[in-house]
């Protein structure tokens, strides 16, 4: 995947990779023989006593869905699991490295959903088409006239869909539908409705989002209402707490109390709320918090998508069904590529919600025979741009 964008000799590769060279030298050998890779030139090195090949990628490391079901299982899990330990790779080397927070204007998404077949289907068809005009935007980038004297970035790009283990949760009852969903009036789908502006300031919605819990039931409450004591028995955790934190979310003005649920047999009436803002921020909302607040936002949705990826491996739902969407797009980036990236991510962050409502609209809420699933997109910088003489030189 290093030659996807670029040419690269077997040395560059060793010390991108920490491999030998020899070791690197064997396995571009094989992948070459493999019709994967192709020999672009051949060059004399800085002391001339040794002639250095360079490679680049001829195939993507892509499967169709055709070629993709001839690879029986342990091969379909041995190709996921490269893929999930890249990923993995990319995100600790740039935390570690300082560059996932630089610059702040990167895209980072969770987006819970439950969807039927054909809701499932259109979110595949939506990841990978944003998968495929990422590429287009990297060819842009390149045919660029002045991409010798603009400032590269290297990035990484993740896209992940999978089945979430939360199918195994109890139904939900259409009376508990809600048209939760907000998206601004300008992309107004007439599935649902837009209730009136929340009055959560982007530091207050911060405030929300910055502990695990609150992010959790936000994402509950942006779907539907519900009780504390429902949600409480949703999320795992005491009622005690939860009610805690709805109050703190009202005080915050994140969500609201919408209906008195009767009293169950032997017990007290109950409210029901729902959200009044949707859990994310644009960039001029984004631009008004402070490095600590932002900080802590994303360290809480990080959080959140390394529970939901470990949850459905753990619970054998992340390979079920296998028509599901894994991406990793490496790229190398100006200033003008960067935000036509946030820009494609945007907005199919915003049609995955415009998805959810159309299932909503089909099933009147009903939720028997659904699946619960999530998608990921996230969207950083490399600790890479050291290297980057050699990962402009062959980009295509």
């Amino acid at each position: 995947m290093a030659l996807d964008n670029r040419v690269a000799s077997p040395s560059e590769l060793a010390g991108e990779l920490g491999e030998t060279v020899k070791h690197v030298s064997y396995h571009v050998k094989q992948l070459e023989e493999l019709g994967c890779v192709e020999l672009v030139s051949i060059e004399p090195a800085e002391n001339g006593r040794v002639m250095k090949h360079f490679y680049r990628a001829i195939q993507r490391a892509y499967f169709e869905a055709d070629g993709w079901e001839r690879l029986d299982d342990g091969e379909k899990h041995a190709v996921v699991t490269t893929f999930m330990r890249q990923i993995s790779d990319d995100l600790s080397k740039a935390m570690v490295g300082g560059t996932f927070y630089d610059p702040d204007d990167n895209h980072i998404s969770r987006t819970p959903m439950v969807v039927d077949e054909e809701g499932w289907q259109e979110v595949i068809s939506l990841l990978d088409g944003t998968a495929e005009e990422l590429l287009v935007i990297q060819a842009r980038v390149s045919a660029r006239k002045n991409r010798e004297k603009a400032k590269k970035m290297l990035a990484k790009v993740a896209m992940i869909h999978f089945r979430s283990p939360g199918h195994e949760k109890k139904a939900w009852t259409p009376q508990h539908a809600s048209p939760a969903i907000r998206l601004p009036a300008s992309r107004l789908d007439t599935t649902f409705s837009l209730r009136e502006p929340s009055a959560a300031t982007p530091t207050q919605l911060a405030m929300a989002l910055s502990r695990t819990v609150r992010t959790r039931m936000m994402t509950v409450l942006n779907e539907r209402s519900v009780t504390s004591n429902e949600l409480a028995g949703e999320l795992g955790e005491s009622v005690k707490q939860v009610t805690y934190h709805m109050k703190k979310l009202v005080e915050l003005g994140c969500i609201e109390s919408v209906a008195i649920q009767p009293p169950r047999a032997g017990g007290k009436t109950e409210r029901s709320y729902r959200a009044t803002v949707r859990p994310s921020f644009n960039a001029a909302e984004w631009e008004q918090l402070g490095e600590k607040e932002k900080h802590s936002v994303l360290t809480t949705i990080m959080g959140l998508i390394s529970e939901d990826i470990a949850d459905a491996q753990a619970t054998g739902t992340f390979d079920d069904p296998d028509d599901n969407h894994i991406s990793r797009t490496p790229m190398v980036v100006d200033g003008e590529g960067w935000q036509e990236v946030i820009s494609l991510l945007d907005k199919a962050a915003d049609e995955l919600l415009v998805i959810q409502a159309k299932v909503n609209a089909r099933t009147g809420g009903e939720r028997t025979g659904a699946m619960f699933a999530k998608v990921e997109i996230i969207h950083f910088r490399s600790p890479d741009n050291a290297k980057m003489d050699g990962a402009a030189r062959g980009s295509k």
